[in-house]
């Protein structure tokens, strides 16, 4: 080691390899020496002595999962009391109208969200909806069953590949149930999709294991089906087939036709989500990143990421929601240009081990596959690293630790599980902490601040203090959030929201227009430029952006009404019932923008139509001033009885009747 560190220090960002990688080879061999003669000692054992591997009774597997199921839902029990978080919860929950109702569910399961589809996670957070409406307990309470329900799969999983071998399977399964990098993928609710594609994607790895040691048809059906309940779970299940190799290096399978074609039916159903999930995914701008850094970065990128997963699962101590790229037009640090050679001596071990331990080989490329979509060789979102990325691809590491503590404590059981139960405490500690921190907003943004401070983790709390009604804090952390980033058109429009709510409107409009100058196509900075506008008096300019936000996007919906109030102040009634109609569509019960249509009947005296809405609304609410409103359209049906007791309603419940229309009543 002290050879290879002078090396490094010598050499100019790594320009020759070469004594690296020949250096890289002796410590390879050596490794590889060491596990030849574990294995000629176990031979030699194996030789005196018959005893067998331990197997587990029915009743001591359903013990053993019993206990680490339980230390699981204590570890994540703080996930219980935690609300939603406003880091991509209201576009999944709180702000969705398609969970709200079964009467669309073809738009529930087929509009994209935040770039994805996948329909069975959207139905299930329906589902959770229908049971607690907005109160997060039921979200956080699926995610944990489904996390538990996924360790029984991980241990069944790790049972089959291992032939049984118990200190493999319980070793697998408590460090996937427990390690807290996996925090982030069950105590947030908008990663369901997580905890549910990898439901269905175990059991179709379960499945597959079944068809190749039994050659079971059926088995492999299920696979398939399986696999399409993922795909329909999450589009990171398109790596499905990929994966499937890494278990037939496990089984030493040839290399033969029928290898291969045995894949290509879910390769078939891999390319078409796969398609359709580079189209929304460029749609909504999360592949914008190639333009900022060029493709020797991202090479670099993508072993930053394979080298960085494998330290935060030895040591995952200060774990945050987002871990940004390196500042644009820079040099990346040293570590980035060192991962390459990191991921070659991998390389090396895997392919001089393949044969005679393929459980090795097997390990790792289970980690990579399932990691290869999210390394950034290919940039998708904003951050280098994410935490729920390793969720499944643990699993592969966690085998691999499961073998070695198996090959180090060989027919002990009992003994195995001793190291096993203190890391267990210890990962039970961390993750209980972990997912304490994601109890609200506050305390995710707090601790991710605290820990390590991004333009994210600024941004994101200076919404919460928005939404808290403290309008100056949050542009105080705007401001932090852009020395860090000044290149995030989010930042900027939500300093701009900031500003207006303070009345401040010019920054507030140059924040806007700096947020289109670095991306013209924003929405959310043209929806909120448009209501500025409209606030402003500036009508025309107002309906201009407003219009441009719903040609591009339908689905918009705070668009319509503020699209609406500035069609009335031109007087283009229909207009603006046509909009806050349309609004209606995903919020039909709200009372003031059925006020908002009644009142635009009265304007085009369309009185009849008019009280059909005002009974509606006083049906859903009935307010004081509805009964005001109302007695107009009595009055210009020319009913004045009706008119004058509305009016005397409003009158008794505190509405101060104007003084000319209380005259002409006689009040």
């Amino acid at each position: 080691p002290k050879k290879l560190i002078v090396m490094i220090c010598k050499m100019p960002l790594i320009s020759d390899f070469t004594p690296l990688l020949m250096l890289l080879e002796i410590y390879v061999n050596n490794f590889i020496n060491v596990l030849n003669m574990k294995k000629k000692k176990e031979n030699n054992q194996t030789k005196k002595s018959s005893s067998k591997i331990p197997v587990l009774t029915k009743g001591e597997i359903i013990f053993t999962l019993l206990i680490i199921l339980l230390f699981t839902f204590i570890a994540y029990s703080p996930a219980l009391k935690a609300g939603f978080v406003n880091w991509d919860d209201q576009q999944y929950v709180y702000e969705n109208q398609l969970i709200t109702s079964f009467t669309h569910l073809k738009e529930l399961l087929f509009t994209p969200v935040q770039g994805n589809m996948h329909p069975l996670t959207m139905l299930s957070l329906a589902i959770n909806y229908s049971i607690s409406g907005q109160n997060a307990w039921s979200y956080h309470l699926f995610n944990i069953l489904f996390h538990l329900a996924n360790t029984v799969l991980v241990f069944i999983l790790a049972r089959r590949l291992s032939k049984e071998n118990a200190i493999i399977s319980v070793t697998t399964a408590a460090l996937f149930a427990l390690h807290p990098m996996h925090v982030e993928s069950v105590a947030w609710v908008s990663e369901r999709k997580d905890v549910l594609y990898s439901f269905f994607f175990l059991l179709g790895l379960v499945s597959y294991i079944k068809y190749i040691d039994k050659n079971s048809i059926s088995s492999y059906i299920l696979s398939l089906f399986w696999f399409i309940l993922s795909l329909a779970s999450k589009p990171a299940a398109v790596i499905f087939p990929v994966v499937l190799f890494a278990i037939d290096i496990l089984r030493q399978r040839k290399f033969v036709f029928k290898l291969l074609a045995e894949k290509i039916p879910f390769f078939v159903f891999a390319a078409v989500l796969g398609f359709l999930t580079l189209h929304y995914q460029s749609a909504v701008g999360t592949t914008e990143g190639q333009n900022y850094f060029g493709l020797n970065d991202r090479f670099f990128f993508g072993f930053y990421g394979f080298f960085m997963y494998l330290v935060k699962l030895i040591a995952p101590f200060n774990l945050v929601p987002f871990y940004p790229f390196p500042t644009v037009g820079k040099a990346l640090p040293i570590l980035y240009y060192l991962s390459p050679i990191f991921f070659i001596a991998i390389g090396i071990v895997c392919l001089k081990t393949i044969k005679k331990f393929p459980v090795f080989t097997f390990g790792v490329s289970f980690y990579f596959i399932n990691l290869i979509l999210v390394l950034q060789f290919f940039i998708v979102g904003s951050a280098i690293i994410a935490d729920r990325y390793t969720y499944i691809p643990y699993i592969g590491i966690f085998y691999i630790v499961g073998w070695m503590i198996d090959r180090w404590q060989k027919q002990s059981f009992k003994k195995a599980m001793v190291y096993i139960g203190v890391i267990g405490l210890f990962l039970t500690g961390m993750t209980y902490n972990q997912a304490s921190t994601w109890k609200s907003s506050t305390t995710l943004w707090d601790h991710a601040i605290k820990v390590h401070p991004t333009f994210r983790a600024y941004n994101s709390r200076g919404s919460v203090y928005r939404n808290e009604g403290f309008p100056e804090k949050a542009i105080t952390c705007y401001n932090e959030a852009l020395k860090l980033n000044k290149t995030d058109p989010e930042i900027y429009t939500n300093r701009g929201n900031a500003y207006s709510e303070i009345k401040k409107y010019t920054e507030a409009l140059n924040d806007y227009n700096s947020a289109l100058a670095i991306k013209p196509d924003y929405l959310a900075a043209y929806a909120n430029r448009g209501s500025l506008y409209g606030s402003t008096g500036k009508f025309e300019l107002a309906i201009n952006d407003l219009t441009k936000v719903l040609q591009k996007d339908p689905n918009y919906i705070t668009a319509y009404p503020n699209r609406a109030t500035a069609y009335l102040e031109f007087g283009k009634y229909d207009e603006a019932i046509v909009d806050y109609k349309k609004f209606l569509e995903f919020k039909p019960n709200d009372v003031d923008i059925l006020n908002m249509i009644a009142v635009c009947y009265q304007y085009l005296k369309k009185y009849e139509e008019s009280l059909t809405v005002f009974n509606k609304m006083i049906s859903l609410n009935p307010k004081p001033i509805f009964y005001l409103n109302r007695s107009y359209s009595w009055k210009g049906l020319d009913k004045m009885e009706e008119a004058r007791k509305d009016a005397l309603i409003a009158k008794q419940r505190g509405v101060e009747i104007p003084a000319g229309y209380a005259q002409f009543l006689g009040l």
